[in-house]
C-alpha cells in the first residue's frame, strides 16, 4: 500500500484534482480479530471437554505438558516458569505455538514437535523449533501470537528456524514493585536526614521558632465568635418579621390566645439573635466602665424580666474602669441576664454581683434555677446536653456568652452559690 502511495505521488498530478478520502486498511485487523474466534473454537475441539477458566499463577511447563504430552519437552526444573493471567489465554497461545513446530509436517500428533522452556531474568521464554510452512494460515497465526505476546507485556521472537514466546514471569512485577519501594524508603531516609541537619543548625544557633498557643487558642476563638454572629444575622433576618407580624396578629385579638406564649418566646429570641447579629467583630480594644454598663444591661432587660415575674438585682460598685471589647462586653453581660431571668421561677430573684478582684472585674450572675451537676458543666456551655434535662432554659443564651468569653480572652464558670442556687461567674478584662 505504501509503495502504491509513493508510486502515485512520483507521477503528475491530474489537470483538475480531486479530494478523495482514504480510508485505513482494516482486513488485516478484521482478518486477526476472526483468527482470534477461529483459534478459540480450535483449541476447544481439541481440548476436549470444557476446561473451567482460571486466572493466576500459571505453570507454562504444566500447562505444554497438558496440551501436547507427546512433544519433546525440555526444562530447567526448579527455574520459575509460571506467569501471571488468564489460564485461557495461555492455552490458546501455547497450542498456536506447538502448531507451527515440525509437527505438521505430519506423522501424528505432536511428533518430533521440540519445544524448550527457560527462565531468563524477569522473564520465561518458550521456544519451538519451526516446521515447513505448509499451512496457509501460518503467517497469520504468527502475527496473532505477536499480538497475544505485546497485549501481555512480551513479544514473539523469531530467530533462524526457531519462535520464541517471551512473556513476563510472575515474580518480575513483585520485584519491581519491591525496588520501587525501597527507592522510595531511601527518598523518605535521605529527606528525613536533611531535616534533621536543619533543625540540628537551627538548635546549634539558638534560632527556635516561638510557638504562641494563647495566640492559637485567640484565634480559633475569633472564628468561631464571627461564625455565631453570622449565624445569628442570618436566623435573625428570617426570624424577625414571622415573629412580628404574628405580635401584631396577636394584638388585634380581643381574648388571650394560646399562641401568645409561643409569640412571647419567638419575641425573645428575635431579641437575642438580633443583639448577636449587630455585634461588632473588628473592634479594638478601650477602656470601658463595667458598674455602669452592668447596670444599664440590668435596667434594659427590666421589661423581659417583668413578663417572666422575676425582680433583678444589682450589687456593684460606682464605677470599675477596665480594658475590654465594649461591644463584645456588652453582648456577654446581656447573655448571662437573659440566660438567669429564663431560669428563674416566677417571683422569684436574680443576684448581679461586680467586684475587683487580681486586677480584673469578676461578674457573677445568681439565678434561682435548679444548681448544675459539675460533670455537666462543658456539655451545657458548648450544648452538648439538653438544658432541659437539668431544669436549665433551652435558649442560646448560654452558648452566647460562652463563645462570647473565649473571644475576650476569658471564661464563663458554672458553679453553686451558698444558698443552693446557679451562680455564672466570668473574669472580664483588666482594671
Amino acid at each position: 500500500m505504501l509503495r502504491k502511495d509513493v508510486t502515485l505521488l512520483t507521477q503528475p498530478p491530474p489537470a483538475d484534482p480531486a479530494i478523495t478520502p482514504q480510508t485505513p486498511d482494516v482486513r488485516v485487523e478484521t482478518t486477526l480479530n476472526a483468527l482470534d474466534g477461529a483459534i478459540d473454537l480450535l483449541s476447544e475441539l481439541e481440548s476436549g471437554p470444557a476446561v473451567p477458566k482460571r486466572r493466576g499463577r500459571i505453570d507454562l511447563v504444566a500447562l505444554l505438558m497438558e496440551l501436547s504430552p507427546g512433544a519433546s519437552l525440555s526444562f530447567e526444573p526448579g527455574a520459575g516458569t509460571e506467569v501471571a493471567g488468564d489460564e485461557s489465554e495461555f492455552r490458546r497461545m501455547l497450542h498456536v505455538l506447538v502448531g507451527q513446530t515440525s509437527s505438521a509436517s505430519g506423522g501424528g500428533k505432536d511428533r518430533g514437535s521440540a519445544v524448550h522452556v527457560k527462565r531468563e531474568g524477569d522473564w520465561v521464554r518458550v521456544t519451538a523449533t519451526l516446521g515447513p510452512d505448509v499451512s496457509a494460515s501460518s503467517e497469520l497465526e504468527r502475527r496473532w501470537l505477536s499480538r497475544m505476546a505485546v497485549r501481555l507485556g512480551g513479544r514473539l521472537d523469531l530467530e533462524g528456524g526457531t519462535m520464541s514466546l517471551v512473556l513476563p514471569a510472575d515474580a518480575s512485577s513483585d520485584q519491581t514493585e519491591m525496588a520501587d519501594l525501597r527507592k522510595e524508603l531511601e527518598q523518605a531516609q535521605q529527606l528525613g536526614e536533611a531535616y534533621a541537619r536543619e533543625l540540628a543548625a537551627v538548635f546549634a544557633a539558638g534560632q527556635l521558632p516561638e510557638v504562641d498557643a494563647a495566640s492559637d487558642r485567640r484565634d480559633v476563638a475569633t472564628r468561631r465568635f464571627e461564625l455565631l454572629v453570622s449565624l445569628a444575622s442570618a436566623v435573625h433576618r428570617e426570624l424577625h418579621p414571622l415573629v412580628r407580624g404574628l405580635k401584631e396578629h396577636a394584638d388585634r385579638g380581643a381574648q388571650p390566645s394560646p399562641v401568645d406564649g409561643l409569640v412571647s418566646l419567638g419575641l425573645a429570641l428575635s431579641s437575642e439573635l438580633g443583639r448577636v447579629a449587630q455585634c461588632p467583630t473588628t473592634e479594638s480594644t478601650s477602656r470601658v466602665d463595667l458598674a455602669r454598663l452592668v447596670r444599664d444591661a440590668a435596667a434594659s432587660v427590666d421589661p423581659h424580666a417583668a413578663r417572666h415575674t422575676v425582680s433583678v438585682d444589682v450589687d456593684a460598685p460606682q464605677s470599675l474602669s477596665i480594658a475590654s471589647k465594649p461591644g463584645a462586653l456588652s453582648l456577654l453581660v446581656h447573655a448571662l441576664l437573659d440566660h438567669a431571668i429564663l431560669a428563674t421561677p416566677a417571683k422569684g430573684r436574680v443576684r448581679v454581683s461586680l467586684r475587683a478582684e487580681n486586677g480584673s472585674g469578676v461578674l457573677s450572675v445568681a439565678d434561682g434555677g435548679p444548681p448544675i451537676p459539675a460533670p455537666a458543666h462543658a456539655d451545657l456551655l458548648e450544648h452538648h446536653a439538653d438544658p432541659a434535662a437539668f431544669g436549665r432554659p433551652t435558649g442560646p443564651a448560654l452558648v452566647i456568652a460562652h463563645t462570647t468569653a473565649a473571644y475576650l480572652g476569658t471564661r464563663v464558670k458554672l458553679g453553686d452559690g451558698a444558698d443552693g442556687s446557679s451562680v455564672v461567674e466570668a473574669r472580664l478584662g483588666t482594671v
